[in-house]
């Protein structure tokens, strides 16, 4: 059976989280001739906010890499299946921009440039996998996130800590998102995948309940 990474006040809390990152919640109205004092006020708010959001997304992070962690400990795991041809463990798979499904590369290159579940006109992504550590951050390594995104243009992964960590840096520097193994300027692209629920995993999640 396969089900979702979080549970649905957890979404909650990380959409709201998100929002507040991205500025939506840090909206001010000021007078349109400010004075000498006001100017002054405004910058030392400013200050105080830039400080206000950094510590927010870092606190995010961390919360993120706990996440991570308590995933990794439970002994998740996700599904590499092909959601068009239902293949368990495709060769090669790719991101469709548009509506962010996961495909093989063969579903992918026959339904000529719309994604083959939702039939959205769209373009694809590579999604560079090591046969070795399918699901590991391509920038701090950890084995396999619960939740991962994509860099379009060269098609390594990272936790979504580590794209907060990347965005926000960029952000920072007034410049695109580049990737920490190859250099490469790119987009982030959120990975939805889906978690695989069987009956081990299940005795696992309890007996971590119980301690």
């Amino acid at each position: 059976m396969l089900c979702p990474v979080y549970d649905d006040s957890m979404k909650s809390e990380i959409a709201q989280m998100e929002a507040y990152l991205h500025g939506d919640s840090l909206q001010t109205t000021h007078g349109d001739f400010p004075t000498t004092h006001d100017a002054f006020e405004d910058d030392d708010d400013e200050a105080a906010m830039d400080a206000t959001v950094q510590a927010a997304r870092d606190n995010f992070i961390q919360s993120l890499r706990a996440v991570d962690e308590e995933s990794y400990h439970r002994g998740d795991r996700f599904s590499r299946a092909c959601r068009a041809c239902d293949r368990d463990h495709p060769d090669s798979r790719v991101v469709s921009r548009a509506c962010l499904h996961i495909v093989c590369g063969e579903c992918a290159a026959f339904a000529y440039e719309e994604c083959p579940i939702c039939r959205i006109p769209t373009a694809f992504a590579p999604l560079l996998e090591d046969p070795r550590a399918p699901r590991a951050c391509t920038s701090c390594y950890w084995p396999s996130p619960a939740e991962r995104a994509l860099l379009s243009a060269c098609g390594h992964a990272v936790c979504r800590a580590c794209a907060y960590t990347a965005s926000g840096r960029a952000e920072g520097r007034g410049e695109a998102v580049h990737c920490t193994m190859c250099g490469v300027h790119s987009e982030l692209i959120p990975i939805e995948e889906e978690l695989i629920e069987d009956v081990d995993s299940i005795t696992r999640r309890f007996a971590c309940m119980e301690h």
